[in-house]
């Protein structure tokens, strides 16, 4: 609706199979079936495909997601898109989940921390090796909201999944990240997200988006860590042809 209201033709496709990550997407270890070949079956020209990890990925997966991530990002090459990876956001300020302790990383105690952790990892990943993926930088639009304008709830009330204010703020990250048109002149708004809280979101997004462009991604360290299984239900969606 985004897109489309400012008068793009968008096709969008998900594939979204519960209890997946990027990991078993990409070694199709899990599901016997990864999004290269996907994209491939649903026979379309797409020009980006968008990579959710699982909510807690990058945490416990933060020393070689960059490698789960290369496999999917040949696969999309292969096909002529680009791939994004959809960067998620910290547990909401006074969630029961911290502290949690992970074998790979000890004990996340503040939500500044897994922020930082997020950010780290997912900005690794995106330019490991040949991956050359675009950085959509949504859980940092969470974080600068948080801090500028802690007034507008993107948290549901879990304080883990997203708000309808939420998801705009992160629509808008990737609609600029995609289509490269400033989030400022979006004008939809969905229902519920009052003009002023909209008006801020957007300026937040274009904030991030911007900055992503301009800041260099750490280089990631080789490493031979041995995945975790999770249960929690994570995304990789296929979207965006013109």
């Amino acid at each position: 609706t985004l897109l489309t209201s400012a008068g793009m033709s968008v096709t969008e496709v998900a594939n979204t199979p519960g209890g997946a990550n990027l990991y078993y997407h990409g070694k199709a270890a899990y599901y016997g079936d990864s999004i290269g070949t996907y994209v491939k079956r649903a026979n379309a020209q797409w020009t980006h495909i968008i990579l959710q990890g699982q909510s807690q990925e990058a945490l416990w997966a933060n020393t070689y997601m960059h490698e789960s991530v290369e496999t999917l990002a040949a696969a999309i090459h292969a096909v002529g898109a680009k791939p994004v990876l959809f960067e998620t956001w910290a547990r909401g300020p006074g969630s029961s989940w911290y502290p949690s302790t992970f074998n790979n990383i000890g004990t996340v105690s503040t939500m500044e921390q897994y922020f930082g952790i997020n950010r780290e990892t997912y900005r690794r990943a995106s330019t490991y090796g040949s991956n050359n993926a675009e950085y959509a930088g949504c859980g940092d639009a969470f974080e600068k909201c948080y801090a500028k304008h802690p007034q507008i709830s993107i948290w549901g009330g879990d304080l883990s999944h997203q708000t309808t204010a939420g998801s705009y703020l992160c629509a808008l990250v990737l609609a600029e990240i995609v289509t490269g048109k400033d989030a400022t002149t979006f004008t939809w708004v969905p229902g519920g997200v009052s003009a002023s809280d909209a008006a801020n979101l957007r300026a937040i997004a274009h904030e991030v988006a911007v900055l992503e462009t301009l800041t260099p991604a750490p280089t990631p360290e080789p490493t031979t860590a041995t995945p975790e299984p999770t249960t929690t239900t994570p995304t990789t969606a296929a979207p965006e042809s013109p």
